[in-house]
């Protein structure tokens, strides 16, 4: 491959990995999970459900989410897949990794970790 492919290949590798990574975050599924109707709630929706349904606390599913993944929450959102409530949990890891923890919202256990490698 001449030079100058070679350089116009590098310089379009971040855009190719955006447009990647944006079609995959706008598909509504969390990777790794069949397809099916996947949404987050508004924080009033989510104080409502935790009341009614008396799910896991959040900030119980913070600190769990935050010691597994050895590091610290910054986000937290209560979503349905399905029908099942689920706990995302954003940590950012001390190497400056971003992980999401998904927990199950009724018992706060841990489903799965995306991005822990």
């Amino acid at each position: 491959m001449p030079p100058e492919w070679q350089r116009m290949t590098l310089a379009l590798l971040p855009l190719a990995l955006g447009v990647t990574i944006a079609a995959g975050a706008s598909s509504g599924a969390l990777p790794d999970q069949p397809a099916g109707k996947h949404v987050c709630l508004s924080p009033a929706e989510t104080r409502e459900i935790v009341a009614a349904r008396k799910l896991s606390a959040p900030f119980a599913v913070l600190r769990t989410a935050g010691t597994h993944a050895h590091g610290e929450t910054i986000g937290v959102h209560l979503c349905r897949l399905n029908e099942e409530l689920m706990y995302e949990v954003t940590v950012l890891r001390r190497d400056g990794r971003v992980v999401k923890v998904v927990l199950d919202a009724a018992s706060g256990k841990i489903v799965r970790t995306l991005n822990d490698r």
